[in-house]
């Protein structure tokens, strides 16, 4: 559209004088795509870049956003807190003056089913309206999720850039729907999390996050058996992503997860006694129908050479390893 115009106006301006009005006219034009540009994330679905940049503009802001229903925006208060009550101390939020204006921002970048999880905290006395301003406790809040990080972590002394944005992946996309991968650092020392993020388009026009806590709830973790060669584990990795449920199937060496975290430390004594039950293989596998986690867990626990499925996380909820392996056969 943008280049559409661009040519127009120049073939105007090569083959007639342009009038006032013309000019005018394609200003306003110009203008009002911009704008449009600008309000609803619009981009070139020919250019994967343009995923990308939509993806980060959204990003930014939902993580504004998001800030404010975690301690982390305690980092923002002043030495001493406004007011305490009970055991619970309050800092005055500097950015919105009531429940309501944070409920309106936060709906702007999260679907409707997404905001819903962060506004169980208005229900809890996280937040308290006094005197015209808005207060938040980060005893009532918590800190999880891409949403909620910082932009940096630090371990030993050491600090690193939370977010690895040559990481960022767009896994499928269509009209309504884009979704994306990238792996982020939220503890030391530890490997990356990959999560899975899908910005949905809404009848305004506008691209909102339907996720709510970044780790995606459509994730399955599973460990592959130390004593498996990486090509036996890469067999397991075909044998998985045949799974009727199974969108992709990410497969993790010991290796390279180590060498990820290596590349983030200057400091090798940190890796002298990170033997190999610290590492191992392991796979990020993605549910296509969430409905089905539980037994898609449980037919991946079967599997010969999976040693665990540590982590399946259900929405709020995690299930119950300890049964989901005995149910498993394992």
């Amino acid at each position: 559209m943008w280049a559409y115009i661009k040519q127009r106006i120049k073939n105007v301006m090569i083959f007639k004088k342009p009038s006032a009005w013309v000019i005018a006219l394609s200003a306003v034009v110009v203008a009002a795509v911009s704008i449009g540009f600008a309000l609803n994330g619009a981009f070139d679905p020919s250019d994967p870049a343009g995923y990308k940049a939509l993806f980060k503009k959204r990003f930014a802001e939902a993580r504004k956003v998001g800030l404010h229903y975690t301690a982390d925006i305690c980092r923002e208060r002043d030495a001493v807190p406004g007011f305490s009550e009970g055991e619970a101390d309050y800092y005055l939020c500097r950015h919105y003056k009531s429940p309501q204006e944070l409920r309106e921002a936060t709906l702007a970048v999260f679907t409707d089913e997404a905001a819903e999880g962060f506004f169980t905290r208005f229900e809890a006395p996280s937040f308290i309206e006094r005197d015209g301003s808005l207060y938040i406790s980060p005893w009532y809040l918590f800190d999880v999720s891409p949403w909620l990080s910082g932009d940096t972590v630090t371990f030993n002394e050491q600090t690193t850039e939370a977010f690895i944005w040559d990481s960022l992946t767009v896994i499928k996309s269509d009209a309504s729907a884009i979704t994306y991968t990238l792996d982020w650092y939220h503890t030391y020392p530890s490997y990356p999390v990959r999560s899975v993020f899908t910005l949905v388009k809404g009848e305004d026009g506008v691209w909102r996050f339907s996720e709510c806590f970044g780790d995606c709830d459509n994730l399955i973790v599973a460990f592959v058996n130390e004593t498996l060669t990486e090509a036996e584990a890469r067999a397991l990795q075909r044998r998985i992503e045949e799974h009727p449920n199974v969108e992709y199937a990410e497969f993790v060496t010991r290796e390279e997860a180590l060498r990820s975290i290596k590349d983030a430390f200057a400091d090798e004594s940190l890796f002298e006694n990170m033997g190999p039950g610290v590492l191992r293989h392991r796979y990020h596998v993605y549910m296509s129908d969430i409905s089905q986690a539980e037994q898609t867990a449980i037919d991946i626990a079967r599997i010969v050479g999976i040693d665990t499925v540590n982590r399946v996380k259900i929405g709020p909820a995690e299930l119950d390893y300890a049964a989901l392996r005995e149910r498993g056969g394992r």
